[in-house]
């Protein structure tokens, strides 16, 4: 499986899974505060109506404390007369619970004793979470304390601020790295499915894209992509086919052309009206005759019909035979056409497609320079020691850089007028551009100081046994 890289959609899914994690914190926040505020509100309530139950009973008991001795003794208050009780009834009560629980200490202790405060008190700290109100009996000199402790209770402030924090350190510790592992798992079928669509070109075109899940949206559109490809496989086929059959139908005529105007040209006066008319046909036909060619070898070694012997192939000594046979048209030319190769670079490849590759492109460099101009070819290693690299360097009008790609395709020409009257077909580099591609290798116009064109080749090193 292909490596995850950091491209732009990684960082931005980065990016997006963060803000989802904030904003995930924020709103837990902000839940936490609404629970709080919700459960004290609730708690507020509970004291008040226990607070005021003790009033009302006082109240309509006139006053008699010992109306509220009858409520249940679990309840936490204290009740007193502020001032001399009237006759017969007690000073003060305080509930069992209040008492056993020694709240009045506790108050005390928190500082809350003061008989003169009245209303609401709150005291929240480790064990302890109390809510107090104090207040006066309408139309009585009677102080009511009344105190809820609501420390055990599950939805405590405290259990919830602990909640919240304990929350808040774990998104502060985990957000950047649950985020990142996200991402990864979000992007990472939209690499591997890009990294399988750079591979396909148009000599692999029976590679499919891999679809994980096709139900997801990822994966329809790795399975609509497959589809195209399954349509352009058979399109590219139908021309592959179409090539071939065209081919193959114009040999025979073309052959039955060139041996009648033989025939006519050797039974033809010499300097007879028709002699170069004659000339002219054979001429035609050779040129026709050597397009064909070029089709059918390209069409067959882009159908993978070739079958390639892969084995190691000194490129230096390679090159020095490809040049030694062309060496004669560069002589006509007045060209100089050398060779700097090192030794014991090894290339794995086939040799009869590379040959083929480097003769086109040496043949490519010598027919567009100018008489008198000079053409070298350069074997090195690559600077990583993986691969050999052949530069085919000449003193040539060069290649614009807009164009540097399309001198690959077939039947493109610089200069229309020109590339006929030189003798080329279109296809030599489309030939060439194949071969060193089904050597694993790659193939490309550059610029170099001092130089007109630069045809690099970088094919991959015989690794050593």
């Amino acid at each position: 499986m292909s490596k995850v890289k950091d491209t732009q959609e990684h960082r931005l899914w980065i990016h997006y899974l963060k803000v989802i994690f904030w904003a995930t914190t924020v709103f837990m926040t902000l839940a936490v505060i609404a629970v709080y505020f919700w459960q004290s509100s609730i708690e507020r309530k509970m004291l008040d109506r226990e607070y005021e139950l003790v009033e009302e009973i006082l109240v309509t008991s006139n006053g008699d404390i010992y109306d509220v001795m009858n409520l249940s003794k679990d309840r936490l208050f204290h009740v007193r007369f502020l001032s001399e009780p009237p006759p017969g009834l007690p000073g003060y009560y305080k509930t069992p619970a209040y008492e056993d629980g020694d709240c009045g200490s506790l108050l005390e202790y928190l500082g809350l004793d003061d008989e003169s405060w009245t209303g609401y008190g709150n005291y929240n700290q480790c064990k302890w979470h109390l809510l107090i109100r104090r207040g006066m009996v309408p139309g009585h000199d009677i102080s009511i304390e009344y105190v809820i402790d609501v420390s055990g209770s599950p939805s405590d402030r405290m259990i919830l601020m602990r909640i919240w924090g304990i929350f808040v350190v774990l998104s502060l510790i985990l957000g950047d790295p649950i985020a990142k592992g996200f991402a990864k798992r979000a992007v990472f079928p939209i690499n591997e499915i890009t990294e399988h669509a750079r591979r396909i070109t148009a000599q692999s075109l029976s590679e499919r894209l891999p679809v994980p899940n096709p139900q997801d949206a990822t994966g329809r559109l790795a399975t609509e992509f497959n589809q195209v490809l399954d349509r352009l496989e058979r399109s590219f086929g139908q021309l592959r086919q179409f090539s071939d059959d065209i081919a193959h139908e114009l040999r025979t005529p073309l052959a039955a052309i060139r041996a009648n105007s033989e025939i006519a040209l050797r039974d033809s006066e010499p300097g007879s009206p028709g002699t170069e008319s004659l000339s002219d046909i054979l001429e035609g036909v050779d040129y026709i005759q050597r397009i064909l060619d070029n089709l059918l070898q390209l069409s067959r070694g882009e159908s993978g019909r070739v079958e390639l012997s892969m084995v190691p192939v000194d490129a230096g000594a390679l090159i020095q035979d490809v040049s030694s046979d062309l060496r004669v048209l560069a002589e006509e030319k007045g060209q100089v056409l050398g060779v700097s190769a090192g030794e014991g670079l090894t290339v794995h490849a086939d040799e009869v497609t590379l040959r083929q590759a480097l003769n086109n492109v040496v043949h490519n460099a010598l027919r567009y320079t100018p008489e008198g101009g000079e053409v070298k070819v350069e074997v090195a290693d690559c600077a990583d020691g993986s691969s050999v690299v052949i530069r085919v360097l000449d003193t040539g009008p060069g290649i614009p850089e807009d164009e540097r790609t399309m001198v690959f395709d077939r039947f493109y020409r610089l200069e229309k007028s020109r590339s006929k009257d030189l003798g080329g077909t279109g296809l030599g580099l489309a030939i060439a551009k194949w071969a060193v591609e089904a050597n694993d290798g790659s193939i490309r116009f550059t610029d170099l100081d001092g130089w007109g064109g630069c045809c690099e080749i970088t094919l991959p090193r015989q690794e050593k046994p």
